[in-house]
């Protein structure tokens, strides 16, 4: 590939403290000098940092050298809607040079960049809508794909936009810190969108020059052998830098601390009634992988939570509570924390949990924030420094699919896991809302669990990075029993 750029003084301009008006770590500093290294000869770097260790800001000050090198007027950020907000903040807070941000939605109107008079234009849109960017004929010299883990699936709309959104990029940056969460093969579509010289554009092909298939029916790809493996991994790390917390960040220790509940006698009965029940009517599904199992979960798991969910003879949907026995140890663990004006993280997974434990607050008389995934970029960030800023404010509620990303809590310490989603990113993520830069305290994770139940089987899945969107009707009933998959 023909070199994109020519040598600029791009030491000089890193040394320039008045690009960025947040302080700047060492490996943020290093990891900028790489990409623009890197960018002399190829059209994109990735920034692998984990959680809390700042790669926002290190892809902000990348553009603001880049922009004061002459080499962009443009930049494009692609982001999950939760950071929409976020980024139109940090943006602000930290860039240092003349910039207009705009975020885009459906409606938006894109005015030239002439209009702008010499200011760094940046666009910022979430992946949902990134079919609008043709129909606006949006230009852009640089992009930003955060949690670019969102496109490891090849195949998706999604991710096939971001190839040819990085196709028509100079400078392309790839934010994630968690490349890889089932394979390896997960890194091929986020680097063809960064930079296609690396791995090629042909997924198939390139699967099938690495990769053979194993197990039952030969669904599993494995990689053939140690040295194709070692060559992958080798190009994947000629192309970014990879950071975690314990590298870059003087963190304090963390706890972990399973909390068993006993349901009561009659949510037990319930319990066991429904896995009985259930067992019997997958044994009438031929099929090795089953949408009914993970269906037959999810009722156990709003169970485990406190609620019972299904549906009458009139196959009319019903909700009701069953149990308080986990909701009582939340209370418990709330109490002890409160006492000492302690502030708190719970993550949940159903809005019935949600709703539970927003009465819980409300007869606690403690001031609440509440994120899900009805909340808006405002009311996001208004909790945020709420729990930041507000000695007041002490218990944050967060729906984990909502609230798991592109937050930061580092006032609280004590973070409890009411439930669980099938996710390890997600699991991960939220851990990651208060370790993180900034944190003094050491941090204590609960994780309240349903004795031998199917909480015990997600937490140990999603502790170990297993994949629980796929597994056999076999598996059942051990995961209701809280004994994992099948090996």
């Amino acid at each position: 590939m023909a070199r994109i750029i020519d040598a600029f003084p791009y030491t000089d301009l890193i040394k320039v403290e008045n690009l960025t008006d947040g302080k700047m770590m060492t490996h943020q500093l290093e990891g900028v000098e790489k990409a623009l290294q890197r960018f002399q000869n190829y059209r994109g770097f990735a920034y692998l940092f984990e959680m809390g260790t700042g790669k926002s800001l290190t892809a902000i000050y990348t553009w603001a050298v880049l922009y004061k090198a002459g080499l962009i007027k443009t930049g494009l950020v692609v982001c999950p809607k939760t950071a929409l907000g976020v980024w139109k903040r940090e943006i602000a807070k930290f860039l240092n040079v003349p910039v207009h941000v705009q975020v885009l939605d459906s409606k938006s109107t894109i005015y030239p960049q002439t209009c702008y008079n010499g200011k760094l234009v940046i666009y910022v849109i979430n992946y949902d809508i990134l079919k609008n960017i043709e129909k606006w004929g949006l230009k852009y010299d640089a992009v930003i794909a955060d949690e670019g883990h969102k496109m490891k699936t090849p195949t998706t709309q999604q991710s096939k936009r971001m190839h040819v959104i990085g196709a028509a990029s100079r400078f392309n940056l790839l934010l994630t810190g968690t490349a890889i969460t089932n394979s390896v093969m997960d890194i091929f579509s986020q680097y063809q969108y960064m930079d296609s010289s690396i791995y090629g554009d042909k997924f198939y092909a390139w699967r099938k020059a690495n990769f053979m298939q194993v197990g039952y029916g030969g669904y599993t790809w494995k990689v053939k052998n140690k040295l194709t493996m070692s060559k992958i991994l080798a190009k994947m790390h000629s192309a970014c830098m990879r950071v975690t917390k314990d590298e870059a960040l003087d963190l304090p220790d963390v706890s972990h601390n399973i909390v068993p509940i006993a349901l009561e006698p009659s949510a037990r009965r319930l319990y066991e009634k429904l896995v009985k029940q259930d067992t019997a009517e997958l044994q009438t599904v031929n099929t090795q992988v089953s949408q009914n199992v993970l269906e037959r979960l999810l009722r156990l798991s709003q169970l485990c939570g406190g609620f019972h969910v299904g549906k009458d003879e009139n196959d009319v949907k019903f909700e009701h509570q069953a149990s308080t026995a986990k909701l009582e140890a939340l209370e418990g663990l709330l109490e002890e924390a409160f006492s000492s004006r302690q502030k708190v993280c719970v993550f949940v997974r159903f809005r019935a949990e949600i709703a539970a434990i927003e009465e819980l607050a409300k007869k606690m008389k403690v001031k609440y924030g509440v994120i899900h995934g009805g909340v808006s970029a405002e009311e996001r960030t208004r909790i945020e420094d709420g729990m930041q800023q507000d000695d007041d404010m002490l218990l944050f509620i967060g729906q984990i699919k909502a609230a798991s990303e592109c937050i930061t809590l580092t006032q609280a310490h004590i973070t409890i896991f009411y439930s669980f989603d099938y996710s390890y990113v997600s699991f991960d993520q939220a851990k990651c809302r208060t370790h993180r830069n900034g944190q003094k305290e050491k941090c204590t994770y609960y994780y309240l669990l349903v004795e031998k139940s199917v909480d015990y089987a997600v937490f140990r899945a999603v502790e170990g990075k297993q994949q629980l969107a796929k597994f056999s009707n076999d598996d059942y009933r051990k995961m209701a029993s809280g004994q994992g998959l099948v090996s």
